[in-house]
């Protein structure tokens, strides 16, 4: 890898996202955007709403956004991928045989159960999966408390190292950013670590407001203030030519 890739991956298709997509557009950002179909189409309740079908397919037409299939219902049953999957090629106009990314609800399918169901997952139309796996739950634990401890990067870098991905890789994981434990600062730490290294980066976002609005207090909200300040700080490196911003797909396909 010649120099570093930043993947920007969203759950859920919430209606909140519109509020940070034209900055996106406007600084030719791409971003993964995660979608529950039955969410859209009402065949399942949820407390934050989410796009409209028609606004989906309007993100998808800016040629900015992958679109990748988070479930049907948001569960790793096989009927809700494979549902998920049919009815956003359905919407999109897809070829019917077209292979989408698949973000794990919850991120229950960690990186080595994925691998071990390959087969399977790709025979569900499946192209890549992505979730967040921490990998060893006491070292993590134990890197987590000497970062709140001590502040030094190396051990937030250790910690979260499973955030990092190669071209080519079919499970991979992410950091989950909210405020309060992934914010800025962290991600910020991680995307230097990327460049310094040369590495790939998946970062995972679920909620965006402003901090006047009511979902700003919302435990997965991500402050649309410091998301615009996340974008600009990777649009910088990568006009310094030290970065690639890419989609999920395109991250591990290039």
């Amino acid at each position: 890898m010649e120099k570093a890739r930043i993947s920007i991956s969203i759950d859920d298709g919430k209606k909140n996202f519109l509020s940070v997509a034209d900055k996106l557009i406007k600084l030719n950002i791409p971003a993964t955007l995660n979608i529950v179909p039955g969410a859209i189409d009402k065949s399942k309740k949820v407390e934050v709403e989410t796009f409209s079908k028609e606004e989906l397919v309007d993100l998808y037409k800016t040629g900015i956004f992958e679109i990748a299939n988070h479930s049907n219902l948001h569960t790793n049953l096989e009927e809700d991928i494979i549902e998920g999957r049919r009815k956003l090629v359905e919407w999109l106009n897809l070829d019917k045989n077209a292979p989408l990314g698949f973000a794990s609800p919850g991120s229950e399918i960690k990186i080595k159960k994925a691998l071990e169901s390959e087969k399977r997952l790709r025979e569900m139309g499946v192209l890549y999966l992505r979730t967040h796996d921490e990998g060893g739950k006491e070292e993590y634990k134990r890197l987590d408390e000497l970062y709140n401890k001590t502040k030094n990067p190396e051990y937030y870098v250790k910690k979260e190292s499973n955030a990092f991905y190669s071209k080519g890789d079919f499970a991979i994981s992410s950091l989950v950013a909210y405020k309060g434990v992934n914010d800025l600062e962290e991600i910020l730490l991680l995307t230097d670590h990327a460049v310094k290294e040369k590495k790939g980066l998946t970062i995972m976002f679920h909620n965006f407001a402003k901090p006047n609005e009511e979902l700003y207090s919302n435990v997965w909200t991500f402050g649309s203030d410091r998301f615009y300040k996340f974008i600009e700080y990777i649009d910088n490196y990568r006009q310094q030519g030290k970065l690639d911003i890419l989609t999920s797909k395109d991250g591990l396909e290039r």
